[in-house]
């Protein structure tokens, strides 16, 4: 009996990258590249997660410092930024989990590799959503 490798699934000498290594991998690769790439399930939860944490708790910490720069004279100005940056970290951890979950399983299904890239991305993308959604008055109505 022949073994056909048909270049489905990662390579034999994978190994994942270690994080932050990001590279911009775009259109066809050959079959044995060694663009750093993620393969296995839990490589890509762990990307999305570390992410999304990391841009969640940078983005909430600048707000918490509007605010600690708004309320400079009182002590509420110092528990809004650490606040802020606590919640920034437990929803980061929370939503990256989620879409984490969902990529890496689209991912894994297709017998697909993830850039490593894309986890960036996907955290900005969800940050940008929660600062949408943070505005008080968001309305369908046109009025």
């Amino acid at each position: 009996m022949v073994n056909f490798d048909i270049g489905v699934g990662p390579p034999a000498t994978y190994i994942p990258p270690s994080w932050p290594s990001l590279a911009w991998v775009a259109g066809p690769q050959p079959i044995f590249s060694t663009a750093p790439v993620l393969w296995y399930r839990e490589d890509m939860l762990f990307f999305i997660m570390l992410w999304t944490i990391v841009v969640f708790f940078a983005v909430f910490t600048i707000a918490g410092l509007v605010a600690l720069l708004m309320f400079h004279r009182h002590r509420a100005g110092l528990f809004l930024l650490i606040g802020f940056a606590v919640y920034g970290v437990s929803i980061g951890a929370a939503s990256g989990a989620i879409v984490g979950a969902m990529l890496s399983s689209f991912y894994v299904t297709g017998f697909l590799s993830m850039p490593t890239w894309v986890p960036l991305a996907w955290a900005i993308i969800q940050a940008g959503i929660a600062a949408i959604f943070s505005f008080s008055k968001i309305s369908m109505n046109a009025a």
